[in-house]
């Protein structure tokens, strides 16, 4: 039996594997408590883990530079629309989107996979491309970016920095991976750019296909070279508890979760997105991962964006959803 180390987030699609229910084929997994960035940054610096979450976009950066200390499974713990992360300053006269051009807009990272999809909707949406604004920026960046000169960037201390500098008016908009203090406090001067977000995404998704992946899963380069075996065995453990956590969810009798409405939520979402909202692997995912890839290079962290089959093992390519021929 293999054991390996594992770090990521705990959402109710991971549990399973959490608290033993599904246990990956010829691999014991030993879980560490870590969040976001912390497992990046220690993944990437020090290889501290066997199996771990990770930035999708510096993964691909990683992956473009030459690094091959990883390989990943195309499986997507953290996905999320980002319509309702751009904020603004309310007295910076933006009314619109396009009114953000020639504007000021922080963002924690360059890199950072919800900015680079943000950008991507900013432009592919509305026209206001990465080089139409400056960006103020709030972390080392976790891969080292040579941007070119068309993209106009500078750094400030802390990403509490970045909320004050919206909220002061120093800074026009502020593409967010959460919501920054001062909208939280409920501060006048700071909203969102963006009204009715379920319906914009809505309706987003439906002309594109394109549901915004976060975070992938990396396995150690020489775990899978000596054992090619465990990058399938796993990713049909992560879709095998995918598929327990959907299924605990078509069955409601008690509320697993404080949402009065989640049943009809629920349904909606079924019809939104069919049984699976969550899909896993390549197939599926292609309008994401494509559109990824092009803003890579859209907004200048990549002069070429590494093809889909230099990112995911190649035991994961195909046949999208493995669980299903356990149905059959």
């Amino acid at each position: 039996m293999l054991e390996l180390s594992i770090a990521c987030g705990t959402t109710d699609r991971l549990l399973p594997l959490r608290d033993g229910r599904v246990r990956p084929e010829g691999v014991t997994l030993h879980f560490t408590e870590n969040r976001g960035r912390d497992i990046f940054w220690r993944m990437l610096r020090h290889k501290d883990f066997d199996v771990a979450e990770m930035s999708l976009s510096s993964y691909t950066l990683a992956v473009a530079a030459g690094m091959r200390d990883f390989v990943a499974i195309p499986v997507f713990p953290s996905r999320l629309f980002r319509h309702g992360h751009i904020f603004v300053n309310s007295d910076a006269g933006i009314e619109s989107p396009q009114d953000l051009k020639g504007k000021a807009i922080g963002t924690p990272e360059y890199q950072v996979t919800a900015g680079v999809f943000m950008r991507g909707l900013l432009s592919d949406e509305y026209g206001v491309t990465a080089e139409d604004v400056q960006w103020v920026t709030a972390a080392e960046e976790l891969i080292p970016i040579d941007l070119p000169p068309r993209i106009r960037l500078r750094r400030v201390e802390s990403q509490a920095v970045l909320g004050r500098m919206l909220e002061t008016g120093e800074i026009a908009a502020m593409a967010a991976i959460s919501p920054p203090e001062p909208f939280l406090r409920g501060a006048p001067s700071v909203r969102r750019l963006l009204g009715n977000l379920q319906q914009l995404e809505e309706d987003y998704f439906r002309r594109t296909r394109i549901f915004p992946i976060m975070h992938t899963v990396v396995v150690r380069r020489e775990i899978y070279d000596r054992h090619p075996w465990v990058t399938r065995d796993l990713y049909d453990a992560f879709l095998e508890a995918k598929r327990v956590c959907l299924q605990s969810l078509r069955a409601l009798n008690t509320l697993p979760y404080t949402m009065p409405f989640l049943p009809h939520y629920l349904e909606h979402q079924r019809r939104m997105f069919g049984e699976d909202p969550w899909p896993y692997g390549v197939e599926q995912n292609l309008p994401t991962l494509t559109a990824f890839r092009r803003y890579l290079t859209e907004q200048g962290l990549v002069n070429r964006a590494p093809e889909i089959e230099e990112l995911f093992a190649a035991n994961c390519l195909s046949e999208a959803d493995p669980a299903d021929r356990k149905q059959a």
